[in-house]
């Protein structure tokens, strides 16, 4: 890699419309498109709100409920792992209108970008 080139992160988020469980939504997308296992972890301030999180194809992933948009009751977001570098500089790619297509037509789950 020559000097002059600049390396870049990426991330994204999108919001996720699904009837069932955090769990379930979980089950879902590491069987149908991630390939990796979720786990479960709570915020440590109250009201300790469940998220799941997980690391696949050199992304880290959280996965919590999240009523930021209308209609859609899950949020997803994820970025390049070990990235520190790359957010402090702003070299960071948002890919959420690919995460969103992805999820929808690969996933078969209703995603649309997050506001």
């Amino acid at each position: 890699m020559n000097s002059g080139d600049q390396l870049f992160g990426t991330r994204a988020a999108v919001q996720i419309r699904y009837d069932g469980s955090l769990k379930k939504l979980t089950s879902k997308l590491s069987d149908e498109l991630f390939h990796a296992a979720f786990h479960f972890e709570t915020d440590m301030d109250p009201p300790h709100v469940e998220f799941a999180m997980c690391e696949a194809l050199g992304f880290e992933m959280w996965l919590n409920h999240s009523e930021r948009t209308s209609g859609y009751n899950y949020e997803l977001r994820m970025e390049t792992c070990h990235c520190d570098p790359e957010i402090m500089s702003d070299r960071m790619l948002d890919i959420s209108p690919w995460l969103a297509r992805y999820v929808r037509e690969i996933g078969g789950i209703d995603a649309v970008v997050s506001a």
